[in-house]
């Protein structure tokens, strides 16, 4: 659960400083997530 909690964190941190590392942060998340649902 710990890395679930660091993405909301990463997610809300970087949703204050601007639309580039908002996508960037996004697209970061979409791709961990795609890596726990291969297993």
């Amino acid at each position: 659960m710990g890395i679930q909690y660091d993405i909301l964190f990463h997610y809300f941190y970087f949703k204050k400083k601007g639309n580039y590392l908002y996508i960037y942060t996004c697209i970061q998340i979409s791709s961990i997530l795609t890596f726990f649902n291969t297993f």
